[in-house]
């Protein structure tokens, strides 16, 4: 049975019974990994995979329900869509008007690449700076979901990204080991020299480093860091947390919470990222949206159900991690920007953190702000480095974030997430120093 096909008859399958939809996902990967074994590289292995799937959600009675499936057989339908209709009779109510757009975005590679080859020139080139032991993945992923309802919506999406990490250990007194990660729709174009320096950078940062207490020092936190704490931050953001009195930002619209300097925005495409986002996972149309800007909270996002809950627009947040997953309210593209903040460049002494502990287990909490981390990094002192190991973080991310000094002068993009995804969702941020942390040893 084609793709078509099977969507056309189980969109039919829904009418049967309710209202729903069906959300198909394909994700085709082709890895090759290498290795640095005593300054020799080795082909490890590699892998094609291929995981395809849809998840079912229907309406019935005023409650949803959700199962999900691989075969695409009309018997194993059904039998998907009973188990579903199982699960809406254990459901809350759940008024919503499911979407009627249509389209999609297509974003495919901008060039070939050849991924063994591009493996063993990142292998050649940290051999060239004599890192013996490493590990070297080079990844090409193409992904399409569709998503088809009851209420005539069809929207689709097909990405295709390359995915290069590079994981390095470097050795002093001690080993140390960091790694760095690229994707890039235009793998022609990807900088390895770039790429292993960053790595390279992030293990040599704490090297044989002491605990040391710190006073008045500016707070930067590297891109990986930076992408996991507001991974947990964005839970503050989410529309259902701001209405219920479980944010940091409930009953702050139009107050001046954050940095004059700081704007944070929903965006649907961006320049630094390899992908193209039209419709969230719920065939909702993704805007632009300032959710703060100059510091001053404007509004939470929204997904379909929050919406109509709230009686306010759906912002197109409805992520799901696959198709075994309903939708959380999460962004596909989250950008930090700092307009009229100083450089990074002007500041003579701040701590760069390049390893965090405790981020995601309870070590931040992002409706207080407060937090207590352990932390590797490097304090830089005009442009020297000094690797700093075992210190303390202690403070509130949300005051400190009223207190940016600095930021860098070039955006980065990284995926969000506890296991970030080469497919997204994404933050973009310059790396940014923030005052009012406690640095002990």
């Amino acid at each position: 049975m084609s793709r078509l096909d099977f969507i056309d008859d189980t969109r039919q399958v829904l009418k049967e019974r309710g209202e729903g939809d069906v959300y198909y996902e394909q994700e085709d990967e082709d890895r090759i990994r290498f290795t640095g074994i005593d300054g020799h590289a080795h082909f490890e292995d590699s892998s094609l995979s291929q995981v395809s799937g849809y998840g079912i959600r229907l309406i019935e009675d005023g409650r949803m329900g959700f199962s999900y499936g691989n075969k695409t057989g009309i018997e194993d339908v059904r039998k998907t869509v009973d188990y579903a209709a199982q699960a809406a009779k254990l459901s809350e109510p759940y008024a919503v008007r499911l979407p009627k757009n249509e389209g999609g975005e297509i974003s495919p590679l901008k060039s070939e690449v050849d991924l063994f080859s591009k493996g063993l020139e990142i292998s050649d080139a940290l051999l060239a700076r004599g890192v013996k032991t490493f590990s070297v993945v080079t990844k090409k992923i193409s992904k399409h979901w569709e998503l088809c309802n009851t209420n005539g919506g069809h929207v689709y999406s097909e990405e295709e990204v390359c995915y290069f990490e590079v994981e390095s250990v470097v050795t002093g007194k001690h080993e140390n080991m960091n790694f760095w990660l690229t994707i890039t729709s235009c793998p022609e174009s990807l900088d390895i020299n770039s790429l292993v320096q960053k790595a390279l950078d992030r293990a040599f940062s704490s090297l044989d480093g002491e605990a040391i207490g710190l006073h008045n020092v500016p707070v930067v936190f590297d891109v990986p860091d930076w992408g996991l704490m507001w991974y947990v931050l964005l839970s503050a953001l989410n529309g259902t947390n701001v209405e219920r009195d479980k944010s940091f930002f409930s009953h702050k619209q139009g107050t001046e919470v954050l940095s004059r300097n700081m704007n944070i925005r929903l965006e649907r495409e961006h320049e630094k990222v390899p992908s193209k986002y039209a419709f969230d996972h719920e065939g909702v149309e993704i805007e632009s949206i300032a959710l703060v800007e100059k510091g001053t909270f404007v509004t939470p996002y929204y997904s379909l159900a929050s919406a109509a809950q709230f009686n306010t627009k759906p912002s197109g947040v409805g992520y799901r991690e696959s198709f075994k997953n309903q939708p959380e309210e999460r962004p596909f593209i989250l950008s930090l920007t700092f307009p009229g903040a100083e450089s990074l460049a002007s500041l003579d002494k701040y701590i760069l953190i390049t390893f965090t502990q405790g981020l995601v287990s309870g070590g931040l909490n992002s409706v207080s702000g407060a937090f207590s981390l352990g932390a590797n990094g490097a304090l830089v002192d005009k442009g020297e480095r000094s690797p700093v190991r075992g210190v303390t973080l202690s403070g509130n991310i949300w005051e400190a974030l009223r207190q940016i000094v600095a930021v860098g002068g070039e955006e980065a993009v990284y995926p969000l997430g506890l296991f970030p995804k080469p497919t997204g969702p994404w933050l973009v941020s310059p790396l940014v120093a923030l005052d009012g942390i406690t640095v002990t040893g």
